[in-house]
């Protein structure tokens, strides 16, 4: 994946794209394995979905105040999976997209639902946790 401007300050890509990232913007790493060039890290597993208390921390990193004007590369290996569930709820978080346009917006951009078809019950109420008024 190339990076990719997904809406704000957030962009993403996977993990080959680091190198392109100007040093003074920020990195969120999404996979098990740490780098050295990760701002911030939440090591998620490729096996699993995320767990609601992952997004969670995912969304105050993304979704809290910016006013340093810093961009954040959200990524993991290839920034399809991983990467695409927290920036699908971002965008529902943040933006107030629909469910469904958040689901077209995961597949379209990538997401092997035929690797990961069980995970798409869970990303469904997790998009409906964040569209909740009270979020």
């Amino acid at each position: 994946m190339t990076l990719r401007h997904v809406a704000d300050h957030v962009w993403r890509g996977g993990y080959n794209d680091i190198a392109s990232w100007p040093a003074d913007d920020l990195i969120l790493g999404l996979r098990i394995a740490c780098h050295t060039e990760d701002d911030m890290h939440l090591g998620l597993s490729a096996v699993f979905p995320p767990d609601k208390q992952q997004v969670e921390q995912c969304m105050l990193w993304l979704a809290g105040p910016r006013g340093d004007g810093k961009r954040i590369l959200v990524h993991c290996r290839d920034g399809v999976d991983r990467t695409g569930i927290v920036v699908t709820v971002y965008l529902r978080h943040v933006h107030k997209w629909s469910r469904a346009r958040c689901m077209r917006y995961l597949i379209a951009t990538g997401f092997h639902y035929g690797r990961y078809w069980w995970w798409l019950p869970f990303i469904w109420r997790l998009l409906g946790h964040y569209g909740r008024p009270n979020r």
